[in-house]
């Protein structure tokens, strides 16, 4: 922060970490309150790649974690969130043309990403969120009129949380993207 008269400045810029992605991209606080983990997934691969920002830079080496459903071939399986939770124990990824959302257990002390429970549904899906206790995981769908479903992340096993989601509400239209207003 010395530069710039105090205000700090911008030192290295354009620095390209991965190709190809999707467009999923979220950041996670790391268990130790300091740093932070920038996760993106590949495309036609089944590979989220988390990388660390300490305060000495960004850590061009990913974590990488190869779990889930392949995101590749046609281009709106590129589509959708990518959103982690605010005790950062938890992910969850909308994948629109797979008409899939996948929920991951996240570590992050290490960045890995495991157990992933795959939700399918009917209509394309696209934003992702959940509740600030982080115990439900929200979906909203892009059909018209656009729904959007709650899933309770304490019902038990993997087939209990399946079967926990419901139907919450329904606008007019598709739904986009979710966001809850947090902070870290």
């Amino acid at each position: 922060m010395s530069l710039n008269g105090g205000n700090g400045d911008v030192t290295v810029k354009n620095v390209t970490l991965t190709t190809p992605v999707t467009e999923k991209l979220t950041a996670v606080r790391h268990a130790n309150g300091i740093d932070a983990f920038v996760i993106v997934h590949g495309w036609n691969n089944g590979d989220f790649l988390a990388f660390e920002i300490t305060p000495s830079g960004v850590s061009l080496t990913p974590i990488t974690s190869t779990v889930g459903v392949v995101h590749g071939g046609n281009f709106t399986n590129s589509h959708g969130y990518l959103k982690a939770s605010s005790n950062a124990q938890k992910l969850a990824c909308a994948i629109r043309g797979l008409k899939v959302c996948e929920i991951f257990d996240f570590n992050n002390i290490t960045g890995q990403i495991s157990n992933p429970i795959n939700i399918s549904f009917t209509p394309q899906i696209y934003g992702v969120e959940f509740s600030p206790d982080s115990r439900f995981v929200y979906v909203g769908t892009t059909s018209n009129p656009g729904e959007v479903f709650q899933y309770d992340l304490n019902a038990g096993s993997n087939a209990a949380i399946i079967a926990s989601g419901q139907s919450i509400g329904t606008v007019p239209g598709f739904i986009g993207g979710l966001q809850l207003r947090y902070r870290w």
